[in-house]
């Protein structure tokens, strides 16, 4: 009995020893980070043609603006791939600096991050069969027949679920595995952000896929970061300012994105 309350002790010790020792280990990877002056940008590579990757290499639109913004602050850019979900979550335990992956600026969003300026206008788009464009020339119906495809946690979604509540919707963690079941026939329609569904466009109009002729909503995109950041969120705007100005950034965006406005 003795040596069982004699080891209780140790292995609570032990614990703590653990436990400590993995903080440490967190801020030492926060501590390196900042020392070496690493821009650390969030992506989620599943976002063609904002973030994806192509021969293993990642690529897009906020991608190439990273490089040009991490060039411009003279610092070295490290792309951290996250998950969409969990995106601003590792923003705010300071695991990313900064969230350039797509992202719509939202009143939700605002109330957790602080938002650059805009850098592009958009809005939400649907993909349907080319053959049943017609049937919405006076518009879309309050429910629509069949089902509506969109990425789990985005803008799409929710204008989905509060715009079309009666409408069958399907959920998907990619655009590419939405727009294979469009394609498939096991959903109707897919609506997600303007890049996102031009993008799938093109790639897919040999397969007899189109773009409903309107904007579905009229949104901003902007990068992401944390609230007291004051000089980083300084040094985006002015760097977004001076390229939009000069037309360089327009040049980046009609790169990837030929419709973009």
């Amino acid at each position: 009995m003795n040596s069982i309350r004699n080891t209780v002790p140790i292995l609570f010790c032990l614990l703590c020893l653990a436990l400590a020792g993995c903080q440490t280990t967190s801020a030492n990877k926060e501590k390196d980070a900042v020392a070496s002056g690493e821009l650390r940008v969030g992506v989620t590579p599943t976002l063609p043609p904002m973030a994806f990757k192509k021969n293993g290499e990642l690529v897009g639109v906020e991608v190439d603006a990273a490089r040009e913004l991490a060039a411009s602050l003279g610092r070295p850019v490290k792309f951290v791939e996250v998950r969409w979900d969990r995106q601003i979550e590792s923003l705010l335990a300071h695991k990313t600096d900064i969230i350039m992956s797509s992202m719509t600026i939202t009143p939700e969003r605002r109330m957790r991050v602080a938002f650059s300026n805009p850098y592009l206008n958009v809005g939400q788009l649907m993909l349907m069969h080319r053959t049943d464009i017609n049937k919405y020339a006076l518009g879309l119906p309050s429910v629509l027949p069949g089902t509506i495809g969109v990425m789990r946690g985005t803008v799409g979604e929710y204008f989905v679920e509060r715009e079309l509540p009666k409408s069958k919707r399907q959920s998907f963690e990619t655009a590419a595995e939405a727009v294979a079941a469009l394609v498939d026939g096991r959903i109707d329609f897919f609506v997600s952000d303007a890049p996102i569904v031009w993008y799938q466009s093109a790639l897919n109009e040999s397969k007899g896929l189109g773009v409903f002729p309107r904007m579905l909503t009229k949104e901003s995109l902007g990068w992401a970061m944390r609230p007291g950041d004051t000089e980083l969120i300084s040094q985006v705007n002015n760097f977004i300012t001076t390229r939009q100005a000069d037309g360089s950034l327009n040049a980046l965006i009609k790169k990837w994105l030929p419709l973009a406005q």
